[in-house]
């Protein structure tokens, strides 16, 4: 009865909106899952049909097509597709399948999907109707400050036939045209800029800068102005998830423990800078064509605008639900015997998971060892 009490928190990197549900793969176990966004309920929907319990940020980014589910992989080394009406999975194999971080941003255009690579030295086009595959290498800027292998693409957002996509590792953005596959760089903003996400309002793209960099306003052609970052943050070596655009602000979330940023925009036009409170690392945003925007943070807090109004909630499922959804029940029983009850700040769910994997053959009594022990865990009084 101990358990009943327990949950299980599941954060997520990728997301996808259908109708009035947002489906989410949990980035540390192998979960399909969808929220519906009238009340926020949590419900499981599916797994790839492998063993694995873990699956360690598989896949940063989910689309949605012709009643399927896409999932573009990040360290998963297939693409995999859901069919939402009969719950079926296939995959897509891919060259350089061993390459971590292989893809972030993706847009589907006229039945095509266009990943954008990360280490990936390149922009795959799926055809999602018959599953081929072609790869369009692109070279990279000659300007760029690292000599690593890969296009280091951030997110990509899509003008008219025109898809946008900042670098990670300089302060340039690629546009790609989806009619012609042609594709140039251009330099914006301050040599040490170094660009993390993107996104559009009515004054043009917002691009702020992964490290020690500034905030980037760009008209997509000559034209760019920075946004000194406040001092109280200037420092840190990392800084934000990404951009989104919410009406007359422009939020800039934190990657880490900590304050994010907004910009605001007062009736006469002027903008200011204003820090948040201090709240957890963001690691889920997307803001949908049709005005949804989703925020989620590491304890898997979320934060849904659904016509145009905020909503709170928590993706977390009960223990019991996901010890049952996965089955096997020798990863559980040490567990249940040992009244363990919430995960802790500093250790996980999926870190018991790993344990119990590597050690399940041998008689260790792990959770008991002089260095491991119960005080990782929080127990009933």
């Amino acid at each position: 009865m101990k358990e009943k009490n327990r949950k299980v928190c599941l954060p997520a990197e990728a997301g996808a909106l259908v109708g009035d549900d947002i489906y989410f793969f949990s980035s540390e176990y192998n979960l399909l899952y969808k929220v519906h966004i009238p009340d926020l309920s949590i419900s499981i929907v599916s797994r790839i049909p492998y063993d694995r319990v873990i699956a360690s940020k598989w896949f940063r980014k989910i689309r949605y097509w012709n009643g399927k589910l896409i999932l573009i992989p990040s360290c998963a080394e297939k693409i995999w597709i859901y069919e939402l009406s009969t719950g079926e999975w296939t995959n897509i194999a891919i060259d350089h399948p061993q390459i971590l971080l292989k893809f972030f941003g993706c847009i589907i255009y006229q039945d095509t999907a266009y990943l954008f690579g990360a280490a990936y030295p390149g922009i795959l086009k799926v055809n999602l109707y018959d599953s081929s595959i072609s790869y369009l290498e692109i070279k990279c800027p000659p300007e760029q400050k690292k000599e690593d292998i890969g296009l280091f693409c951030t997110d990509a957002i899509r003008a008219d036939n025109i898809v946008f996509s900042p670098a990670s590792i300089s302060n340039h953005v690629m546009w790609f045209d989806l009619d012609t596959d042609e594709y140039g760089w251009q330099q914006i903003g301050s040599a040490e800029n170094e660009y993390c996400g993107i996104d559009r309002d009515e004054d043009g793209f917002w691009i702020p800068s992964w490290e020690h960099g500034k905030i980037v306003n760009w008209d997509g052609e000559s034209k760019w102005e920075e946004f000194e970052l406040p001092e109280e943050i200037a420092s840190r070596r990392y800084q934000f998830t990404g951009a989104v655009c919410d009406g007359d602000k422009i939020r800039f979330l934190s990657i880490q423990d900590g304050k994010s940023l907004e910009i605001w925009k007062d009736t006469s036009g002027k903008r200011q800078l204003v820090l948040t409170e201090e709240t957890k690392k963001y690691v889920h945003a997307e803001h949908y064509e049709d005005g949804t925007i989703v925020l989620m943070r590491n304890d898997g807090a979320i934060d849904v605008k659904w016509k145009g109004t905020w909503q709170k909630g928590r993706c977390a499922i009960d223990y019991k639900d996901f010890v049952t959804f996965f089955g096997d029940e020798s990863l559980w029983e040490l567990l249940a015997e040992k009244e363990v009850v919430n995960e802790t700040e500093i250790f996980a769910m999926n870190d018991y998971l790993k344990m119990v994997t590597e050690k399940q053959n041998n008689n260790t009594d792990f959770l008991n060892e002089r260095g491991v022990g119960m005080s990782i865990w929080k127990t009933l009084e």
